[in-house]
C-alpha cells in the first residue's frame, strides 16, 4: 500500500488451473498447492472478482476478504 493509503493494482499474466473448483467452504487445497504453483491463489481470487463484478451482484461495492485457517 502506498503512503497515501491507496492500493496500487498490478497486472500479472496467468493461466487457469484445472483443479480450482470451489466447494461450499471455498477453495479447499493443501498448503503445498498454494506454495508450489505460481499465482494459484491470485487466479482463484481473480475468478471470484470476475464472477461478482456485475453491478446487480449482491456484493457489488462491498468488501471481500480472503482468509485461511492456517492448516
Amino acid at each position: 500500500m502506498a503512503a497515501d493509503g491507496v492500493i496500487q493494482a498490478s497486472v500479472v499474466a496467468t493461466t487457469p488451473f484445472k483443479d480450482q473448483k470451489p466447494g461450499t467452504s471455498g477453495l479447499r487445497k493443501k498448503t503445498s498447492a498454494f506454495e508450489t504453483q505460481q499465482h494459484y491463489l491470485e487466479n482463484f481470487i481473480q475468478s471470484t472478482f470476475n464472477a461478482l463484478s456485475d453491478e446487480g451482484s449482491p456484493v457489488h461495492g462491498q468488501t471481500i476478504v480472503a482468509a485461511s485457517d492456517g492448516r
